[in-house]
């Protein structure tokens, strides 16, 4: 084998069958939204309704309000205490682990970074907040946004390690001396340090395939940072490390492999091998465009000749990881070349990541032209030769070709190296057929007469996760999570027997596990209303906690996804409120639970209440949302009384596309959400109703993809000199 897995040697697994006269061939079709979701969105829609029954229409003034961004882990929840009697609502923050110094730091960060920051140190040990806020006192203010966003990214495991702060200031510190020696590329700082819109950039001189003039490029700051600075290549403990025998030493004796392979030139026997910096130097664009050869190929061609130089493809027993270790022993095969190109690469400020097919054992690289990624393997040497593998020689069957990202992940990139392609959406669930959030999906893929780990992926909160794989390959997999597994381990089922180009397969399957649950009962309020509260909860994204499943080290990550479910709203008393907390059963009077997205609008009394958004029914991910709350004081509501010369009329009710108004002519029209912001204003149509003495006109919303689902308010304010002046009515908007 090419490429060997400390962690998990690809073997063999056994196969267990689906039912009990074999395995099943039908994949079944995944249901889009559970069933017990649907009847939760209906039935706050319903009490929504019912509860709201009064003789007075809303009002838009508002006694208090809070807008807030709420991340809350699993099993946590944020409180709102609702004092109707002062008008008053109020916010209970949640505890935060981190000191008011880090707190501090965090606020420094570029806005797109404070959210993984908060996250990722709050889970580090509480003893390194003093040796990073040094860190980052010490620093340029132009390398705090590198060092802010490696502290968001790094597993804190890694964080722990006592040398990690010395290597993340070696790390960038030698970025910016590389920079002003190197003329294809060129770090640029955007922004003001400290400051909300900071960021870096990289600028290169590059040509692609086809073109015969040199452009310049931009590298943005995700993939700069990720691809070009980050310090960790694949599955390596980042360290200083000792060349002769690839253990972690201190900073003052050990190598790093951004700062070694700069300089580092040696002679064994009769080979020289010389300084990859020097070479560098002479060079003045990123890639010539040059297929499948090294000579004369810019900075591209200078890494594939030094990595071809360094290494004689062979090994021994020992098949390390350390980018230093690897070039010191000078030999490996593919997995090391893998791993050393990434490392020369990102030494050369070049966007380079390690490109894996675990299950047909081989693994490669792909760099960034300017404007795509192109494969690179500097052993044959191939530069831009994607096909080869499926080619003459090669004659690949890829099932999951993946980038394996310095953070753990496998990302499916199959599109690139198989011309017919399948997609596999897995759906996870509990016993109960809830989503199950950050469980473990275990791809594995028939070859031969075996069966090989293929690629291990992690589900969303909706319990979701998506392969892409080749086609004419019998595929299989296994969910693991803290509830339970299925099968168990050791073991793979059947999840399609032979993959087909353009086929999309969805598998739907559950652990025998239960996942938490709120034991509450939905009660009525029995005093009278002097208020409405109005609620909405609008998820911005999630989370998905992992632990790398190769790396070196136990090492827990979170990747960001811009979709989230799992939230549970609800209003409930103070006495209901102390069970809660004691996890109890208890009563509420609204409830919008396990929901994407959540409102309600409800009378309530001057005894006290809390609006409570948890998230007590995942496992493992981190929902982040907007919460806004609105007190409203009904004291200023208007009569409801019917016009008796005209009608109102809003359809359909609730809508999921549009909805029309019937009102007078010359009637002014206006959408509010419950903040009381105004969210258009409608123009009537000239269309005539049948009744020609009271003429009615129409008016049409259909909210764009700006607009959330939710209540919304239609005022209607009727033409002068009639006795009903303004109308309220409440409408619910469902995508």
């Amino acid at each position: 084998m090419d490429k060997i897995f400390s962690a998990v040697i690809i073997i063999a697994l056994m196969v267990s069958p689906i039912l009990a006269d074999g395995v099943s061939m039908n994949i079944p079709k995944d249901e889009l939204r559970p069933s017990y979701k649907s009847a939760e969105v209906v039935r706050a829609i319903e009490y929504q309704s019912t509860s709201m029954q009064t003789s007075k229409s809303h009002s838009l003034a508002l006694l208090d309000s809070i807008l807030i961004e709420v991340m809350l882990a699993p099993g946590e929840y944020a409180a709102v205490f609702v004092d109707a009697s002062s008008g008053s609502i109020e916010y209970e923050e949640p505890e935060s682990p981190l000191d008011s110094v880090m707190r501090y730091w965090i606020g420094q960060a570029p806005l797109s970074m404070r959210r993984q920051l908060e996250l990722n140190l709050g889970v580090l040990d509480s003893s390194y907040y003093t040796v990073y806020c040094e860190m980052l006192t010490d620093a340029d203010p132009l390398w705090r946004d590198e060092l802010f966003y490696c502290l968001g990214n790094l597993a804190h495991e890694i964080l722990e390690l006592p040398e990690m702060s010395y290597l993340l200031l070696e790390n960038v510190e030698k970025i910016y001396a590389f920079d002003s020696l190197l003329s294809y590329v060129e770090i640029v700082d955007v922004g003001t340090p400290g400051t909300a819109d900071h960021r870096t950039e990289a600028h290169y001189v590059t040509l692609d395939t086809g073109m015969t003039i040199f452009d310049t490029v931009v590298l943005d700051s995700e993939m700069y940072y990720k691809y070009v600075m980050f310090p960790k290549i694949t599955d390596e403990i980042p360290g200083f490390i000792e060349p002769h025998t690839g253990d972690r030493i201190d900073p003052w004796y050990g190598c790093f492999w951004r700062t070694w392979f700069w300089s580092i030139e040696e002679s064994i026997d009769t080979m020289e091998y010389w300084s990859l910096g020097d070479s560098l130097q002479m060079v003045s664009a990123l890639w010539n465009g040059i297929f499948n050869d090294a000579t004369d190929n810019g900075a591209v061609g200078v890494v594939t000749a030094w990595v071809q130089h360094s290494l004689e493809f062979t090994s021994d027993s020992e098949r390390p990881h350390q980018p230093v270790r690897i070039y010191a022993k000078h030999m490996g095969r593919c997995g090391e070349h893998e791993d050393l190109t990434v490392a020369a690469a990102r030494t050369a400020l070049l966007p380079v990541r390690g490109i894996e097919s675990i299950s047909t054992d081989h693994v490669w690289n792909e760099f960034w032209t300017g404007w795509r990624w192109a494969s690179l393997e500097p052993f044959h040497p191939y530069v831009d030769n994607q096909w080869v593998y499926v080619g003459p020689g090669w004659s690949k069957q890829f099932a999951t070709v993946y980038e394996h990202t310095g953070k753990g992940r496998m990302v499916p990139v199959t599109e690139r190296y198989s011309h017919e392609i399948a997609e596999i959406n897995i759906t996870a669930t509990d016993a109960s057929g809830r989503p199950l959030d950050g469980a473990e999906i275990l791809i594995a893929a028939e070859n031969g007469t075996s069966i090989y780990y293929d690629c291990i992926l992690f589900t969303d909160s909706r319990g979701k996760a998506k392969a892409v794989v080749g086609d004419n390959k019998h595929m299989f997999y296994r969910v693991d999570s803290e509830i339970g597994s299925n099968p168990g381990p050791g073991y793979v089922d059947n999840l399609v027997t032979l993959t087909a180009d353009g086929a999309v397969y969805n598998r739907t399957t559950n652990v025998p596990g239960e996942l938490p649950n709120l034991n509450y009962t939905i009660d009525s309020l029995t005093e009278t209303p002097i208020a409405y509260l109005g609620a909405r909860i609008r998820p911005i994204g999630e989370f998905i906690e992992y632990i790398a499943p190769f790396d070196d080290m136990t090492a827990t990550y979170f990747h960001w996804n811009d979709d989230a479910f799992g939230f549970s709203m609800f209003v409930l008393d103070e006495i209901q409120f102390s069970r809660f907390e004691a996890g109890s059963s208890f009563a509420v009077i609204a409830m919008q639970e396990n929901c994407d997205f959540g409102s309600f609008e409800l009378p309530v009394s001057n005894e006290p209440q809390w609006l409570i958004l948890s998230n007590i029914e995942n496992q493992k991910n981190i929902l982040v949302g907007e919460l806004a709350v609105m007190l409203h004081d009904s004291a200023t509501s208007v009569e409801e009384t019917k016009p008796d010369d005209y009608s109102i009329s809003i359809y359909p009710n609730p809508f999921n596309s549009s909805v029309t108004v019937e009102a007078l002519s010359n009637s002014e029209i206006e959408i509010y959400d419950l903040t009381g912001r105004r969210v258009v204003k409608l123009e009537q149509n000239q269309q005539k109703s049948a009744d020609d003495d009271h003429p009615l006109r129409k008016s049409q919303w259909v909210p764009d993809e700006s607009v959330a689902s939710g209540v919304y308010l239609v005022r209607i304010n009727a033409p002068s000199g009639k006795k009903q002046n303004s109308i309220v009515r409440r409408v619910v908007y469902l995508k």
